[in-house]
């Protein structure tokens, strides 16, 4: 990690601050199929999201010993670090390493400090909803003197496509200024599959 000397002074200091990236997408929507065949019918819902950044602080949590090897105060305990983050930090022999030498106590919120390395791209590509249905031929519906019956199935958050690490791209915001486009380590969205049955009288 090096952080950058924005005035020139040699020296990091809250003047070196600037912004980085955006919380908005630079465009979204969603794409809808309805298809049928005979009996069958398929409804695809695709949403997407593309040009946004994420914070994620869940990252910064478990890969910057903000809390290694004690507590840093009442309200900032001691937190548990990556694997990964632990066996390929810095050391005088793993020299070439993206990861910090591991400090702890209050010097580890040093490598905590609000920077480029946990923003990530937000973009994503989700299937959403898909239900496949079919509907019995009305030569069947007579003989079972009902109007029409319909079986489907159908999924949720199926499939996701981002480059983003975390546990769900579309993530929750309690939509303050400051808060926008930061992962607080919310609930990921459940998959989900329903099965049903459509029986008209």
């Amino acid at each position: 990690m090096v952080y950058e000397d924005i005035n020139g002074t040699n020296t990091i200091t809250g003047d070196d601050r600037q912004f980085l990236g955006n919380a908005l997408p630079k465009f979204y929507g969603g794409i809808t199929n309805n298809l049928s065949y005979k009996g069958f019918d398929l409804n695809i819902f695709f949403q997407y999201s593309y040009g946004n950044d994420i914070y994620n602080l869940g990252a910064e949590g478990t890969g910057g010993y903000a809390s290694l090897g004690g507590v840093v105060s009442a309200s900032s305990p001691a937190t548990n670090i990556l694997r990964d983050v632990y066996e390929n930090r810095w050391t005088p022999s793993n020299m070439d390493s993206k990861f910090p030498r591991a400090v702890g106590g209050p010097r580890g919120t040093y490598n905590t400090q609000r920077s480029s390395r946990f923003l990530e791209d937000g973009s994503y590509l989700r299937l959403k909803n898909i239900t496949l249905g079919y509907t019995l031929p009305k030569s069947v519906l007579s003989k079972l003197h009902l109007s029409n019956v319909r079986v489907y199935a159908t999924g949720y958050n199926v499939l996701t496509f981002t480059k983003y690490s975390g546990f769900d791209p579309e993530v929750s915001s309690d939509f303050t200024v400051a808060n926008t486009g930061v992962d607080q380590g919310s609930i990921p969205q459940f998959k989900t599959y329903t099965f049903g049955i459509n029986i008209g009288l």
